[in-house]
């Protein structure tokens, strides 16, 4: 968000798409129930809060894991922690994947019998940036085919080809809705906050902006297809790259001396 506002003034919602995922907006300061009764609360401009984006959903109903992402909670070092940040971030993305390939391979539907499938065992050994390659659309999927070979040393048929695909497929895709949804709800917020209701401004870093764009293009394209439906202003979203959260850090660090 730092970056951001040093680029364009306007901005009121920031996304970080990395190993673990976040999420600021800014907000009226009477309506931060935490600084309530202190002297912030009556503070005349907005306040940058920090959402802790990754434990949304642990208090309530509103998330529905499915038995994979119950099964990635319970094997992780944080069992009932960060429940929304399994089943969208760079880190958990992967495994979710593998997980579902592996109960493909249980019930016979994935490889061949006499399969080598040992690396496919391993935890977290299906990266999240192989589903980059799964955006393979070549009449084969020939770098599917070489991806599998080369990592995973499986001679993948066409119909594993396109199996491992589609999984891939529902995974991102799902994260992505489930993002767009979240970024949807923190525009509105951030909207509300404001004095002068102009479109928002949304900042979006981390990994993710670079390994996978057609996750970022869906979150964007949901996000914005949910503000309009609430009647507000299409919000504009700037995706700063990688390291657009670290410079922000700089920046701010700089600002303080």
């Amino acid at each position: 968000m730092v970056l951001s506002q040093f680029r364009f003034h306007h901005t009121s919602v920031a996304l970080v798409l990395n190993h673990g995922i976040n999420a600021a907006y800014y907000e009226c300061a009477s309506k931060i129930p935490k600084i309530a009764g202190s002297s912030l609360s009556s503070y005349p401009s907005r306040i940058a809060v920090n959402t802790e984006l990754a434990a949304y959903g642990k208090n309530s109903s509103a998330l529905r894991p499915t038995m994979w992402d119950n099964r990635i909670d319970r094997e992780s070092s944080n069992p009932q922690e960060h429940i929304f940040e399994k089943m969208v971030a760079d880190k958990y993305l992967g495994e979710i994947v593998r997980n579902l390939v592996t109960d493909f391979m249980d019930a016979q539907l994935l490889f061949p019998k006499n399969a080598d499938v040992a690396v496919f065992t391993k935890p977290f050994s299906f990266f999240t940036s192989y589903m980059t390659v799964m955006e393979d659309t070549s009449e084969n999927l020939s770098e599917i085919g070489m991806l599998l070979s080369a990592s995973f040393n499986v001679q993948a048929s066409l119909v594993d080809r396109h199996i491992v695909r589609a999984l891939c497929n529902i995974a991102g895709k799902r994260a992505a809705l489930l993002m767009g949804a979240a970024a949807a709800a923190l525009v509105r917020r951030a909207t509300e906050a404001m004095q002068d209701k102009y479109p928002a401004l949304v900042s979006v870093s981390g990994q993710l902006t670079e390994m996978n764009q057609v996750y970022v293009q869906t979150m964007i394209d949901t996000a914005t297809q949910l503000v309009e439906k609430m009647g507000l202003q299409k919000p504009t979203f700037n995706v700063l790259g990688e390291d657009g959260y670290t410079v922000g850090a700089a920046i701010a660090a700089l600002s303080e001396e």
